[in-house]
C-alpha cells in the first residue's frame, strides 16, 4: 500500500514539476514491487507449508495435507511468475533495452 501511495505522490510531483530526478525515483520505487511480491509470497507459502505439516502430524478428514501442500506450491509458482513478470516490465526500458543497444554498438 505504501508503494502505491509513494508512486502516486511522485507521479503527481512529476506532473507539477518536470524534473528528471522525480522520474528516476518513480522507477526506483516501481522496481521494489517485485521484491515485495517475492517477500509476501514466500511468507504466505511458508505459512501454507507449515499448515500442511501440521495436517500431516494431525490428520483431518475434511482437509488433507496433500491438497494444502499442492496449493502452497502452486501459489509459490504463481507468485514467482508474477514477480518475474513485473520485474521484466519495470526494468525493460531502463535495463534490458539499454543493454541491448550497448551490445549493438
Amino acid at each position: 500500500m505504501a508503494i502505491l501511495i509513494v508512486i502516486g505522490l511522485f507521479t503527481t510531483l512529476d506532473r507539477v514539476i518536470d524534473n528528471k530526478h522525480v522520474k528516476f525515483y518513480i522507477d526506483e520505487v516501481l522496481n521494489e514491487i517485485p521484491k515485495l511480491i517475492y517477500t509476501l509470497g514466500s511468507s504466505v507459502t511458508g505459512s501454507m507449508l507449515a499448515t500442511s505439516l501440521f495436517l500431516v502430524l494431525n490428520p483431518n478428514i475434511e482437509i488433507t495435507a496433500i491438497k494444502t501442500a499442492t496449493t502452497a506450491i502452486s501459489f509459490a509458482f504463481i507468485v514467482f511468475i508474477y514477480g518475474c513478470g513485473f520485474s521484466y516490465i519495470f526494468k525493460r526500458k531502463t535495463h534490458i533495452i539499454k543493454k541491448q543497444s550497448h551490445q549493438n554498438e
